[in-house]
């Protein structure tokens, strides 16, 4: 996939078109990894003004820095009681996802920040 150009608060954005996203509340009994949209989170951020968006970008990107240090992927809430149950994304098939969330959110926050 080739680069993208995102226009944040006037200030432009290169994706380069990897793949992010972040373990997310899936169902009742716990977490599974969700592809992140670009283009909506881009949408989302220029909708916001910048000091309500740099906190939520600042969450997002803590949020992927936290999971990718993660050194199992997470369980349902009832291990290891509940035999079975929904089976979720292996941390290790998403970790470069994961640090790519940050990549991506590290720099909206540059543009954000006026870097």
């Amino acid at each position: 996939m080739g680069q993208i150009e995102y226009i944040i608060h006037g200030k432009k954005v290169i994706h380069d078109g990897q793949e992010c996203g972040i373990y997310k509340q899936k169902d009742a009994f716990g977490q599974d990894y969700a592809t992140m949209d670009i283009g909506l989170l881009i949408n989302n951020i220029n909708s916001m003004p910048k000091d309500q968006a740099i906190p939520a970008v600042t969450q997002l990107r803590d949020m992927a820095v936290q999971q990718a240090k993660w050194t199992q992927t997470p369980h349902n809430l009832g291990y290891p009681i509940l035999v079975g149950g929904p089976e979720r994304t292996p941390i290790d098939k998403v970790r470069t996802y994961l640090q790519n969330t940050e990549t991506v959110t590290n720099q909206i926050l540059n543009a954000l920040q006026g870097n």
